[in-house]
């Protein structure tokens, strides 16, 4: 269920083995979310969100009444930098989409053939690249297969370059366990930097200036 609280739209999940009220921004920082065990009635519901407002107006993303249309003079995010559309040899429309997701591929293409050879990872069969809202990868190292979300083409690149470290040393740790975190910090020291960098990040468009 979705409701908003003042500037912010929520997204309320009730978790039937939750102990306690939570708050977390996905992983593309476009959506907060809100778990909610058993016990909570509404009133525990606002006097939570009332007591963690300054929180959500640091982290969470605020409600926006612009809707893009990637027409030229919008601003949007390329590997955290913005550009505006139609302008310094940038497209419009769809082109706009089609062009940042062209860059990606390229970018996570240079990340995977260096990582895959220093990690020592030979069972990579297929990287894919879609939409995702609640996080920036996946990795089964069963049928080695990892997905990248689109999002990615937004963040700066030393982020997405983790990202593939993180996905790529799951395929010897499928877990998050510290043998994982070992793994990522042998081939990346500062993951722990570019991990922080992307928490709740705004990736949203800006109305930019008319054309």
């Amino acid at each position: 269920m979705y409701f908003r609280y003042d500037d912010f739209i929520i997204h309320a999940v009730n978790r039937s083995n939750a102990v306690r009220l939570s708050l977390r921004v996905h992983a593309n920082g476009d959506e907060v979310s809100l778990t909610i065990p058993p016990w909570a009635t509404k009133s525990h519901i606002m006097r939570f969100l009332d007591e963690n407002r300054e929180w959500l107006r640091e982290h969470a993303p605020k409600v926006s009444d612009f809707h893009p249309s990637y027409a030229a003079g919008e601003e949007h995010l390329l590997f955290g930098e913005w550009v505006t559309l139609g302008e310094n040899g940038i497209p419009t429309g769809q082109a706009f989409v089609e062009y940042r997701l062209e860059k990606l591929k390229d970018l996570l293409n240079d990340y995977f053939v260096t990582y895959q050879m220093r990690m020592r990872i030979p069972n990579i069969q297929r990287v894919t690249i879609k939409d995702m809202k609640s996080r920036w990868g996946s990795c089964r190292p069963s049928t080695g297969t990892i997905s990248m979300a689109s999002n990615l083409a937004m963040i700066p690149k030393e982020c997405v370059e983790y990202i593939v470290v993180h996905e790529l040393a799951h395929m010897h740790h499928p877990d998050h366990s510290p043998a994982f975190y070992a793994e990522v910090e042998r081939y990346m020291p500062d993951w722990k930097e570019r991990s922080d960098r992307m928490s709740g990040m705004d990736l949203r468009p800006r109305k930019g200036k008319s054309k």
